[in-house]
C-alpha cells in the first residue's frame, strides 16, 4: 500500500520535534510494509536536507482567520459537489489528483490540533475529509488535542474523527477531550491513548497509545558523548559535561524578563552540575542565523557567566542525539524533553502556559516518571523554587537510576503496539484484535498510563516533584483569587471565558460562574468539558430567574473566601498573565486595587458558522490615561470589571455592589472606591 504520510515538514523554519515526529512515523509505517508518500510544504528542507523523490503537495490554509473561513467554506463546498466553488488553478484539485494515486492518509502526529494553530487544524481537516471523499481510508495519529479548542474547531474535529479508522492521542489530557469532542456513531474502530478511564468510550474501542512517535529519535547517541567538544567558545574552558538547553520564543513573557530570567536559572544549573552550556536550536530558518530559536539563544548566552556554546540549527537526527548525549537538559520546548526521557537523562522541563504543561507533563507521565513540569511564572515568583529544582536536577546528573533506560524501552513498546495496530486498520482488519504474534494490544493500568510505563519504575527524570502554583482550593484553604464570571445563555461566550481562565500562567483561583437566568443544560455541557482540568477550582451558581449583575456578583463574592477578587465577564478576555502581574503589584503594594491598560476588540461571525468569532479592529481604551484617579472618573467611567483586580477587604469599607442598579453598577462601585483607596494602574495591555 501507498500511504500518504502528512506532518509539518519542509517548512520555511526547520523544526526538529516535527521533523523527527515525520522520521518515526515514516519508519513505523516501512517497517510494515508500506511505501511512504510524504505531504511536502516544498518550501525548504532543512540544513543540508534534500527534497523528497516523490511528495504530495500540503493544503496550506492562509493565517488570517477570516481568510480561512472562507477557504474552509469553500473546501466544503467543493466537497459537496461544486467545484465552481474555487477557480480551477486552486492547489486544491492538483492534490486531490496527487492523492487519487495512494490508498490511505496517516495525519502524522503533533500539537497541531489546536485552535491556536488553527491554520494548521484546517489543514488536517480538510486533507483528511478529502481523502475520505476519495474513499481513502484516513487515520489520525499521534496528536496533541487543544487544550484550546473554539467551538468550530471542536465541530471539524469530531467530524475527522468520525471518518477516521483510528485516532491516536498522546496524553491524558488529550485523551479527555477526545471524550468530550468524539462523535456519536462513527465508523472509527479505535482511539488510541496514553491513559485509562472509566468514562465510555468516545469510539467503538479504546486500546493504549505511545508517548510522542519521536520518542527514540537521538537515543543512539547517549553513550557516545566522545563526539562533543568539550571548549567553551567565549572563554576556552574546559568542562567535562554538557548542559543541554533548548530554548523556544518567549510569549506569553515580555522578552527581556523572559533572557534575564532563564539566563539566571541557567548559570546557576551550569554551576550546580560543574558543566558546559550547549544552546541547541528546535526551531529556525537555516539560511538566517538571527531567526526563531538561535536569536533567543544567543540573547540569553550573552547574559551568562557560565562557559557555553551555540550550536547551528541542524536535522533532527542530528540535534536529537546531541540533546541525548548531554549530561542534563533544561527546555522551554518539548521534545528535547522527550528525547531525554528516551535516553534517561536528567531533565529540567519549564513550560511557558497552559499549552506546554498539558504536553511536557503528558510526555513526563507517559514515561511513568511521577513529577510534572515547572511553570516559569512560578519559578519568577519564588527564587527557592528554583534551587530545589537545580538540586534535584544535579542529584539525577550524579547519581543516575540504572532502571532509567527502561522508560524508553517501554515507551518505544507501547508504540510498536499502536503502529502495529493503525496498520491493521490501514489494511482493514480490526485493530483491537489479537496480532498475528497473538499479542493483544497493550493494556492500561488504573494509574492512568499504559501497563508497560507502569512496569518500567518511576526514576525522577524531572526534578519537579508537584504542580508549581497548585490551587490552593485543593488544601482546604482559600484560593488567592476569586474569579467571578457572569453569564446568561451565551455557552459559545462562555467556553471562550472558561480557556481563557485556564490559560492563566498562574493557577491559584477559584472560578464562580452564576448563571444568571440562562438554560442550565447549556451551561453544564459548557462546563463539563473542563471538569478534569478545574478540579476543585470551580463552583457554579444557577439563578432561575435574573437577578441583574450585581445581584450576580454579590452572589459570586458570598460563595468564595479568597484576598483578590476579579469580575470577568463572559464576553472578555485576559492576557495569560493578567492575574500573575496583578496579584504581584498588589502583594508589593498597599493599593486597594490594580487596574490595567485594556484594550477593545470588535469582532465578527466568520461566514455561517456561529462558532467562529474573527477580530477585525482592536484599539486601547482612553490611551491618554496613566494613572486612576477619582478626578477621571467623576465625568465618566473609565474602567470595565474586566480591567480590575482589587482586595476583598475594599468591601468591608465601601460595601457591596449596589443591586439596584439595572446598569452601570460597575461605575458606582468605582466611584465609592476612588473616593476613600487608591487604585494602581499597570499600563500593560492586559485585558481585552
Amino acid at each position: 500500500m501507498r500511504v500518504a504520510l502528512l506532518c509539518d515538514v519542509d517548512q520555511t523554519v526547520y523544526h526538529v520535534g516535527d521533523e523527527a515526529i515525520a522520521s518515526a512515523e515514516r519508519e513505523q509505517l516501512e517497517r510494515r510494509g508500506f511505501t511512504v508518500v510524504p505531504v511536502s510544504r516544498h518550501e525548504k528542507y532543512g540544513p543540508g536536507g534534500t527534497a523528497p523523490a516523490d511528495a504530495i503537495d500540503a493544503l496550506t490554509f492562509p493565517h488570517d482567520p477570516q481568510d480561512r473561513e472562507r477557504y474552509a467554506e469553500e473546501i466544503q463546498q467543493v466537497l459537496g459537489g461544486s467545484d465552481a466553488a474555487l477557480p480551477a488553478e486552486d492547489k486544491l484539485f492538483r492534490i486531490r489528483e496527487q492523492l487519487r494515486g495512494v490508498d490511505a492518509l496517516v495525519i502524522g502526529g503533533g500539537g497541531n490540533l489546536n485552535s491556536r494553530f488553527g491554520w494548521l487544524l484546517l489543514e488536517r481537516w480538510a486533507m483528511g475529509l478529502l481523502a475520505h471523499s476519495l474513499g481513502l481510508p484516513v487515520v489520525v495519529a499521534g496528536q496533541t488535542l487543544g487544550p484550546d479548542l473554539t467551538a468550530a474547531d471542536r465541530a471539524r474535529l469530531r467530524e475527522l474523527f468520525a471518518i477516521a479508522r483510528v485516532v491516536a492521542v498522546r496524553d491524558e489530557a488529550s485523551a479527555a477531550l477526545a471524550r468530550c469532542v468524539g462523535p456519536t456513531g462513527s465508523a472509527a474502530s479505535a482511539v488510541l491513548c496514553s491513559s485509562d478511564d472509566a468514562a465510555a468510550p468516545i469510539l467503538d474501542q479504546r486500546i493504549t497509545g505511545p508517548a510522542d512517535d519521536a520518542h527514540g529519535a537521538g537515543t543512539e547517541g547517549r553513550a557516545g558523548t566522545g563526539d562533543r567538544a568539550d571548549t567553551d567558545d567565549r572563554a576556552g574552558a574546559v568542562r567535562g559535561r554538557t548542559l543541554s538547553v533548548t530554548l523556544g520564543s518567549a510569549a506569553p513573557f515580555d522578552e527581556d524578563e523572559y533572557v534575564t530570567a532563564l539566563a539566571g536559572i541557567i548559570d546557576r544549573a551550569a554551576t550546580a552540575l560543574d558543566a558546559t552550556v550547549e544552546f541547541v536550536p528546535h526551531m529556525a530558518d537555516q539560511d538566517d542565523p538571527d531567526s526563531g530559536d538561535c536569536r533567543i539563544n544567543a540573547l540569553v548566552a550573552a547574559r551568562l557567566d557560565a562557559p557555553h556554546r551555540l550550536a547551528p540549527i541542524e536535522l533532527a537526527a542530528a540535534s536529537a542525539a546531541r540533546t541525548c548525549a548531554a549530561d542534563a537538559v533544561l527546555t522551554t520546548r518539548f521534545h528535547p524533553l522527550v528525547f531525554a526521557l528516551a535516553s534517561a537523562t536528567p531533565v529540567l522541563p519549564i513550560h511557558l502556559d497552559r499549552y506546554g504543561r498539558v504536553r511536557m507533563d503528558g510526555a513526563l507521565a507517559n514515561a511513568g516518571a511521577d513529577q510534572r513540569s515547572l511553570s516559569l511564572e512560578h519559578l519568577l515568583a519564588d527564587p527557592a523554587a528554583v534551587d530545589a529544582a537545580i538540586a534535584d536536577l544535579a542529584h539525577c546528573a550524579d547519581a543516575p537510576d540504572a532502571s532509567g533506560p527502561s522508560h524508553g524501552a517501554a515507551a518505544l513498546e507501547a508504540i510498536t503496539g499502536t503502529w502495529d495496530a493503525i496498520a491493521d486498520a490501514l489494511q482493514g482488519r480490526d485493530p483491537s484484535a489479537p496480532s498475528p504474534s497473538g499479542d493483544a494490544p497493550a493494556a492500561t493500568d488504573t494509574g492512568g498510563r499504559s501497563a508497560t510505563a507502569a512496569a518500567a519504575g518511576t526514576r525522577a527524570h524531572s526534578p519537579a516533584t508537584a504542580a508549581s502554583g497548585e490551587s490552593a482550593g485543593t488544601t482546604g484553604e482559600p484560593a488567592q483569587t476569586a474569579i467571578i464570571l457572569r453569564t446568561k445563555d451565551r455557552p459559545l461566550l462562555l467556553d471562550r471565558g472558561i480557556q481563557d481562565i485556564l490559560g492563566q500562567t498562574v493557577t491559584d483561583w477559584h472560578l464562580v460562574i452564576v448563571n444568571d437566568g440562562g438554560d442550565t443544560d447549556d451551561l453544564t455541557a459548557v462546563v463539563d468539558r473542563y471538569r478534569d482540568e478545574l478540579g476543585e477550582r470551580i463552583t457554579v451558581l444557577h439563578n432561575e430567574q435574573s437577578r441583574g449583575m450585581e445581584a450576580a456578583t454579590n452572589q459570586g463574592l458570598a460563595a468564595t473566601r479568597s484576598e483578590f477578587v476579579a469580575v470577568h465577564d463572559d464576553d472578555d478576555v485576559w492576557h495569560p498573565r493578567f492575574l500573575a502581574r496583578t496579584t504581584r503589584f498588589l502583594a508589593d503594594t498597599d493599593d486597594a486595587a490594580v487596574s490595567v491598560r485594556t484594550h477593545i476588540v470588535l469582532e465578527r461571525l466568520a461566514g455561517e458558522d456561529p462558532g467562529v468569532y474573527v477580530p477585525y479592529e482592536t484599539f486601547p481604551v482612553w490611551p491618554e490615561m496613566h494613572s486612576i484617579t477619582l478626578a477621571h472618573f467623576i465625568r465618566i467611567n473609565r474602567m470595565v470589571p474586566i480591567s480590575l483586580l482589587y482586595r476583598r477587604s475594599v468591601h468591608d469599607t465601601i460595601g457591596l455592589f449596589n443591586e439596584s442598579l439595572p446598569v452601570i453598577g460597575d461605575y458606582e462601585f468605582h466611584l465609592r472606591l476612588l473616593q476613600s483607596m487608591t487604585v494602581g494602574f499597570l499600563d500593560e495591555p492586559l485585558a481585552f
